[in-house]
């Protein structure tokens, strides 16, 4: 590495820094970073070689090319895929253009293309991208050049997606043997080679063969410094050896993977939010994995510990607001038994990791001569790799006999992270419980803490199955002419029955729920159980790591309001006339209204006046309008402001607006709380709830689907009559205003309700008639608490 900055350095000293060759260095640059997972250096060095070689030499010439597609490639590794698929195909369309149709330098931006779409899930397309490429590089390079083999790995990996591992199997062997003979048995691509075999030899039962390939992969990952064919040989160690029986040996092995993830995360910390986010998506399952497994032994504490670890994305979000410590740079804890095996098992991963640096550096130099000291050198390494080799697969022997006879592992440090989420549990007072849910591919994993006890329950159900469920239910919820309650009671056998005698026994009365994918999206408050829903048993309230270290503050007595909205029509967006009354019933004016505070309606709600009422630190904050959410894009998924101006979820985030002193945020308008799909980045668009409590809020009330004018008016009005009190909290006044629409204790007076959404749709048979009430879990069970709930 030292060389090639020193190169880099000497061609801007002698051309200039604006020169081919200065080009050409920053690429070689790069492309030494990139494998090592160095992205945050890799990617700038990549844009700013791209933007050289494209003043220099136009945008159509082959540099430019290749210049793409080394950029899609660091994209692609940190999850950016719609952006990497762009750039390949301007790669695509020179090096046709310059090249013709059947130039292996085609073959190589097909085969980019096609893992980017496998990437995506969408195979036929990549099947076809990597056949084409195939055949390409068959007729122009011969049918053993190591190009053929990564292609042949890339049609095997397809496969296996596919679930049709009997046509991948075949192309692993040609491809391995292609690639040792003409790279050597110790090239980087072999690991990615014995992993992909791994795989397929895992969907077809063969777990025999699975270990040893594994291990393989690990050794000349960490020889030659890949830490992204390292985690997937470590992670495929776990799966391997758990379902032979060797579960604390699997755990090991994942303890291992996270904490290389771990690593490259720390590599990525100056990247911007949706690139750290879309990095960590493929990489979820491991995570995920080993919470798994730690649930299944009983090693709960040990579990809370790896979701504290995923989670951590978010609240590294919030808390960069406030400071520049970066408090992601963790690991994984080792128990007592295990930390002895992975101090050993470190020291010999370095070693390889020696040899393999200064192996690598001699053979670079080797290709311009070396010395006879040098030489003698290389064949002294060559003999240190092979005994470091042999000595770490002896090592995996005697780990597998320890562990075999392992005790019950020492779980003291997870055991502290428990005692502190107990504690917390105790401060918020008796009958608060928190629910984690894990959702692994063949069972959910349902984690009750409470303050005396942590309990483990699970459910046999696919990820799939589970997730069709849920859709059917949203589906249902959404639509007040039809009934919800079938699927409600299937999915509150799911979620809530396995631990309905457990709640009991702990007194429950208030449930803090940690949701997992797509469970994120559906309201629990409408889930039931054959006698009642569970919003009439339960106070519910969402918990985030975004919102742990607000739990305990306690609201401001006599608070101020701001109070926002729009009750005119706009443009495409029908007027809400039951805005202003719902703003007047809350804001004091006059004789009239609640609370003291700023009222701002239609053209007085702007930008302006929405930072001007975050600068006066109203600590309660209330809006309500229309919000259109576009899944996967932040730009166009907008607030609409009073005077006609559109609030979009990236002007929120780049604005920085700065809700950290106010204790609630109502968001009184259509799916605040839904996030989803992919922005250009790869990652997940975040819902207005989730960014608006990301930038402060210690607690938000947002929606899940569109809303109907006329209830929610009523809703929000006897939501802020139980506060003023003072005696109800947050979750129980939500809660108690929730039953008054379920039991039909609000009604329609005088003339026909409003069915306007706040939105841009209008949900079939929303329309409610003079007396009419708002019993269907469509009017009242949109509405979720999201962190503190006092």
């Amino acid at each position: 590495m030292p060389l090639f900055e020193r190169s880099v350095k000497i061609r801007e000293q002698v051309f200039g820094r604006e020169h081919i060759e200065v080009a050409i260095g920053y690429n070689n640059l790069a492309s030494i970073h990139e494998p090592m997972g160095q992205y945050a250096k890799a990617l700038p060095l990549h844009e700013r070689a791209l933007a050289m070689f494209e003043k220099l030499l136009g945008e159509n010439h082959p540099s430019v090319a290749t210049s793409l597609n080394n950029q899609a490639q660091v994209l692609r590794a940190l999850g950016q895929y719609p952006k990497a698929i762009a750039l390949t195909w301007r790669a695509l369309s020179i090096r046709e253009k310059v090249f013709g149709a059947h130039h292996p330098d085609v073959a190589a931006t097909l085969n980019n293309l096609a893992m980017l779409h496998r990437a995506l899930n969408e195979f036929k397309k990549a099947l076809a991208y990597a056949q084409r490429g195939l055949a390409i590089n068959e007729k122009t390079r011969g049918s053993s050049h190591p190009e053929v083999a990564t292609n042949l790995n890339n049609i095997a990996r397809i496969y296996d997606l596919m679930r049709d591992p009997a046509k991948a199997l075949p192309l692993h062997p040609r491809a391995l043997a292609i690639r040792e003979d003409k790279q050597g048995r110790e090239h980087p691509d072999i690991a990615r080679s014995l992993n992909a075999v791994a795989d397929t030899n895992t969907a077809l039962g063969r777990h025999e063969k699975i270990v040893p390939l594994r291990v393989r992969a690990q050794r000349i990952a960490r020889l030659r410094n890949g830490p992204d064919a390292l985690w997937r040989a470590q992670h495929g160690l776990l799966a391997a050896h758990a379902r032979e029986g060797r579960r604390e040996l699997g755990i090991f092995y994942a303890k291992q993977a996270v904490n290389t993830i771990q690593g490259l995360r720390t590599r990525i910390v100056g990247m911007e939010r949706g690139t750290r986010g879309a990095f960590l998506q493929d990489k979820m399952q491991v995570y995920c994995a080993l919470a798994d497994l730690l649930i299944e032994q009983g090693r709960l504490s040990e579990a809370r510990q790896v979701l504290n670890l995923l989670k951590e994305e978010e609240f590294f979000d919030f808390i960069r607001l406030i400071s520049a410590n970066d408090s992601r740079i963790r690991a994984i804890k080792f128990t007592a038994f295990e930390q002895p095996w992975h101090v050993r098992m470190q020291q010999q991963m370095d070693a390889l990791a020696r040899i393999g640096a200064e192996l690598a550096a001699l053979e670079r130099k080797a290709r311009l001569g070396v010395t006879d000291a040098e030489k003698a050198r290389l064949s002294t390494l060559a003999s240190e790799r092979a005994a470091a080799g042999a000595r770490l697969g002896a090592f995996h022997r005697e780990l597998e006999t320890a562990f075999g006879t392992a005790r019950k592992p020492d779980t003291a440090s997870a055991d502290a992270i428990l005692r502190e989420l107990r504690k917390t549990l105790a401060a918020l007072g008796a009958g608060t419980v928190a629910i984690h849910y894990v959702t692994a591919e063949n069972r959910l994993n349902l984690l009750l803490t409470t303050a005396a006890t942590q309990i483990a329950r699970s459910v046999a159900v696919e990820r799939r199955n589970l997730e069709q469920k849920i859709e059917f239910f949203r589906v249902a919820l959404r639509n007040p002419s039809i009934s919800a309650e079938p699927m409600a009671r299937e999915l509150h056998k799911l979620l809530i029955a396995p631990l309905a005698a457990d709640l009991t026994q702990a007194k429950a009365r208030t449930l803090m729920l940690a949701l997992d994918g797509s469970l994120r999206y559906i309201s629990f408050a409408a889930l039931h159980e054959g006698s009642g829903y569970l919003i009439e048993r339960y106070d519910l309230a969402l918990y985030t790591e975004v919102a742990r270290e607000n739990l305990q503050r306690r609201p401001v007595a006599n608070a101020t309001i701001a109070g926002l909205g729009v009750a005119r029509k706009i443009e495409d967006f029908e007027a809400l006339p039951a805005v202003k009354a719902e703003l007047e019933s809350i804001v004091k004016h006059g004789a009239a209204g609640l609370m003291r505070g700023d009222l701002r309606l239609d053209q007085q709600f702007s930008v302006a006046s929405l930072k001007d009422a975050l600068a006066k630190k109203h600590p309660l904050v209330h809006i309500a309008s229309h919000f259109v959410f576009r899944p996967g894009n932040e730009s166009t998924s907008f607030l609409l402001l009073g005077d006609g101006d559109k609030l979009s979820l990236s002007r929120i985030r780049e604005d920085k607006l700065d809700f950290r002193h106010v204790d609630l945020v109502t968001l009184s308008a259509c799916e605040t709380a839904l996030g989803g799909g992919r922005n250009a980045q790869g990652a997940e668009v975040e819902g207005l709830g989730t960014l608006v409590q990301k930038q402060g809020a210690k607690g938000v009330i947002a929606t899940l689907w569109p809303v109907a004018d006329a209830s929610t008016g009523l809703l929000m009005q006897n939501f802020y009559s139980l506060r003023m009190g003072g005696k109800l909290n947050k979750a129980s006044a939500l809660k108690q205003t929730q039953l008054a629409l379920l039991r039909g204790q609000v009604t329609i007076d005088g003339g026909a309700g409003n069915a306007t959404q706040r939105g841009l749709t209008t949900a079939p048979g929303a329309v409610a008639k003079p007396g009419g009430t708002f019993v269907h879990p469509y009017y009242w069970a949109p509405f979720i608490l999201m962190g503190n709930w006092l």
